[in-house]
C-alpha cells in the first residue's frame, strides 16, 4: 500500500470519524464490563466449589469413620442412597483400581457444558481429595462444570444485550452526527465555492451555536474577498487606463518635441539665413552713397534684423535644443544653464552629471531637459534663490534627477494646486516613464525636486 492508498484509507468523513471513535470508547468500554464480569465469575465459582468440596469432604469423612471397618459395600450402598453431591464428582474404587461406584450425571442443564477455554479461564484443574477406606478408597473430584455453565450462560446474554446496545447506540449517534456535521457539509461547499470563484456565495441562518458564527465569519469573508477582488479588478482596470493615457501622453509629447524641432530647425535655417541676408544687404546698401534719411532707414532696418535674430536665438533653444540632438544631454543642459547663468547673474547655478547619460533614449532625454528647463524657470521666478544645484546621475538601472535651491521654499501642496501647470507637467513628463517624482524642503530653507526613472539599460561609467 503506497502513500496515496493509505491517504485515501484514511480520508473519511468528520461523521464517520466520530462513529469510530464512539465505537471504539464503547468496545473499551463494554470490554472492561466483560472482564469484571469473567473475574466476578471466576471468584464464585471458585468460592462455590471450595465450599461445596469442603462440606461434600466432610460429610464423607464424617459418614465413614465409624463404618471403616465394614465392607467397601457398605459405602456402595451408602452414596448410592446419597445420590449426586453439587459441584463433586464422588468414586469408590477397589484397591485393583475397579470402580465400584460413581456419581450419577448432573440433570441441571443436562447435555450442554461451556466451551474449554472458558472452563479453563475460569478455574485450573481441580486436585481430588481421596479418603482411604478398608479393602477401597473414596476419591472425591471437584467438578465445576454447571457452575462454569452458569457463568458462561450469564456472559452470552451479557454480551448479547451489549452487541444490541452497541448497534442501536451507534444508529442513534449516525443520527445524531449526521445532523450535527450537516452545517458543516454546507460551509464546506460553501468554501469550494468561493475557491472555485464564485464569490458571491453566502451561508443561510445555521443551526447551532457553533455553526452559526462560522456562519456568520464566512459570510464576513466571503463578503471581504469579494469586495477586495472588486477593488483590485477595479485597480487592475485603474492602471491599465493609466498606462494608456501615459503611453499617450508619451506619444503626444512625442509628436510635439518633433514638431518643435523642425519648427526650431527651420527657423534656425531658413529665418535665420534670411535674416542674416537682410542684414549684408543693409550693410552693404549703407556703405554706398545714400541721403541722411536712407541712411537712418537703413539703420533702422538692421536693427531690427538684429533684434529678430536675437529673438530666434533665445526661441529656437525654447523650441528644441538642437544641442540636444547633435552633442548629447550633458551638452546640452551644459549650455542651458550657461544661458540662465548669463541672464541671471544674482543665480549662482551649478551642474554636475555622472554615468553614462548618452545612453538615454532621446524620447527620455528630451523629458529629463524639459524638467531641468522648467525647474530653473521656476527657480528664478518664485524661489529668490542665490543658489541652485542640478544633479543628474545614470546608475545601472536608475536616472536620477535632483534640483535643489537655497531660496524660500514652497510647500508641495502648493506646487500641486489648479494652475500650476509646469510642476503637473513635469510630474507627468516623469510618470509617463514609469518614474517617480516629488518634492521635498532641504535643511537651507530652499526645495528639492527629486525625479527617479527606471533605466535597465543604463551602464554605470
Amino acid at each position: 500500500m503506497d502513500v496515496d492508498d493509505a491517504k485515501e484509507l484514511f480520508d473519511v468523513s468528520l461523521r464517520v470519524r466520530i462513529n469510530i471513535a464512539i465505537t471504539v470508547l464503547m468496545l473499551m468500554f463494554i470490554g472492561t464490563l466483560v472482564a469484571v464480569e469473567v473475574d466476578d465469575s471466576r471468584r464464585s465459582v471458585a468460592e462455590e466449589m471450595e465450599a461445596s468440596s469442603r462440606i461434600a469432604g466432610q460429610l464423607l469423612r464424617e459418614a465413614t469413620r465409624a463404618d471403616q471397618g465394614f465392607e467397601p459395600m457398605w459405602v456402595r450402598t451408602f452414596l448410592a442412597r446419597l445420590g449426586r453431591v453439587r459441584a463433586n464428582e464422588i468414586e469408590l474404587i477397589a484397591p485393583d483400581g475397579v470402580v465400584l461406584y460413581r456419581s450419577p450425571p448432573a440433570t441441571y442443564k443436562a447435555g450442554r457444558n461451556a466451551p474449554e477455554w472458558f472452563a479453563r479461564l475460569m478455574i485450573p484443574a481441580p486436585e481430588p481429595l481421596a479418603i482411604p477406606l478398608q479393602g477401597a478408597t473414596l476419591r472425591v473430584t471437584p467438578n465445576a462444570s454447571r457452575a462454569i455453565l452458569d457463568a458462561w450462560d450469564n456472559l452470552s446474554t451479557f454480551a448479547l444485550i451489549c452487541g444490541v446496545f452497541l448497534i442501536v447506540a451507534n444508529v442513534a449517534i449516525f443520527w445524531f452526527t449526521g445532523r450535527a456535521v450537516a452545517p458543516l457539509e454546507r460551509i464546506a461547499k460553501a468554501l469550494s465555492g468561493v475557491e472555485h470563484g464564485a464569490l458571491d456565495t453566502r451561508l443561510p441562518l445555521l443551526p447551532g451555536r457553533e455553526a452559526r458564527q462560522i456562519g456568520e465569519s464566512f459570510n464576513r469573508m466571503a463578503a471581504a474577498v469579494e469586495e477586495t477582488v472588486r477593488i483590485r479588478e477595479q485597480a487592475e482596470r485603474t492602471r491599465g487606463q493609466l498606462a494608456n493615457e501615459r503611453a499617450l501622453a508619451r506619444e503626444i509629447q512625442a509628436r510635439i518635441e518633433e514638431e518643435r524641432r523642425m519648427l526650431a530647425r527651420e527657423l534656425h535655417d531658413e529665418l535665420g539665413q534670411t535674416v542674416t541676408a537682410i542684414r549684408s544687404i543693409a550693410a552693404s546698401i549703407a556703405r554706398d552713397t545714400v541721403t541722411e534719411d536712407a541712411a537712418k532707414r537703413i539703420e533702422m532696418i538692421e536693427g531690427l534684423a538684429v533684434r529678430l535674430q536675437e529673438g530666434m536665438r533665445e526661441l529656437v533653444p525654447r523650441l528644441r535644443p538642437l544641442a540636444l540632438d547633435e552633442l548629447g544631454l550633458a551638452e546640452a543642459l551644459g549650455d542651458l544653464v550657461d544661458d540662465y547663468r548669463q541672464h541671471h547673474s544674482g543665480l549662482s547655478i551649478d551642474l554636475i552629471t555622472s554615468g553614462d547619460l548618452g545612453a538615454i533614449p532621446g524620447e527620455m532625454a528630451i523629458a529629463l531637459y524639459r524638467v531641468v528647463q522648467e525647474s530653473l524657470t521656476n527657480v528664478v521666478k518664485h524661489a529668490q534663490a542665490s543658489r541652485c544645484t542640478v544633479n543628474l546621475a545614470a546608475a545601472r538601472d536608475e536616472i536620477s534627477l535632483t534640483v535643489e535651491d537655497d531660496g524660500r521654499g514652497v510647500a508641495e501642496a502648493d506646487l500641486n494646486k489648479a494652475g500650476r501647470f509646469g510642476v503637473r507637467g513635469m510630474r507627468e513628463r516623469i510618470e509617463s516613464f514609469g518614474g517617480s517624482f516629488a518634492f521635498a524642503k532641504i535643511g537651507s530653507g530652499g526645495l528639492a525636486l527629486h525625479a527617479r526613472l527606471p533605466l535597465p539599460a543604463i551602464v554605470e561609467a
